[in-house]
Parts: structure tokens; sequence; C-alpha cells
């Protein structure tokens, strides 16, 4: 579908290394996601997908207070600034949401008896 109809993202996107598409990033952004998949291990504590209060307790704790803690804080801390500055004015939202008004508008001028142009 996007081959046929070009698309404007709107906001902040969730980078493809996150959903497992190896692309080269070479658009200058901070990488702040860092693929983990231990955080999935435990999801599958048993054959009915179940997760015990203590394994969940564990990760909280593990990821509030652990090793891993300082960096996921640094990360958070680093997300909620690009988030900030996509939303804010002349911020990548913006920058979209303008891109795909104007597409809307290019693409009235092409469009014949009923167009967004059409006066009479």
């Amino acid at each position: 579908m996007a081959d046929l109809c070009p698309i404007s993202p709107i906001g902040p996107l969730v980078p493809p290394s996150l959903l497992g598409e190896d692309e080269d990033h070479d658009s200058g952004t901070v990488e702040m996601w860092k693929r983990d998949d231990t955080c999935i291990e435990w999801l599958r504590a048993n054959q009915d997908g179940i997760v015990s209060n203590e394994e969940v307790e564990k990760c909280i704790r593990e990821i509030m207070d652990g090793p891993k803690s300082v960096e996921l804080k640094s990360n958070a801390r680093e997300l909620r600034v690009a988030a900030r500055e996509a939303v804010a004015g002349a911020g990548s939202s913006d920058k979209n949401i303008q891109l795909f008004v104007d597409e809307i508008i290019r693409s009235c001028g092409s469009i014949v008896k009923g167009s967004c142009n059409d006066t009479s």
C-alpha cells in the first residue's frame, strides 16, 4: 500500500530496530533503544503464558534498582526529551503534519471535477 500511496508519518515513531528490522540508521539520531530479549523470556514462564507475582516483582525491582536501572532511566530521560521536541512547535510532528497537509493540497489539484479547487 505504501508503494501506491505516499504516507507521511505523524509523530515520534518506534525505531525499526525495536521492531526486529535490521536497517542502516544513518539519520544521525541517537540510539536510545537497545534490544534486550531477556524481558520477553520471562513472559513465557509456563505453557499457559502465566507469570507468577514473584517473577513480575523480581523483574520490576531489577529495572528500578538493578544494575541496568541507571541505563534504563537515562534512556527514558532521553526519550522524554525527544518526545517533547517532536511535539513542540516546529518539531518533527509539526513538520510531518504540515507535509501531510501540503501533500493533500497538492493532490487536490490533480483531481477532476469535484476537486478541492473546483469553485463551480
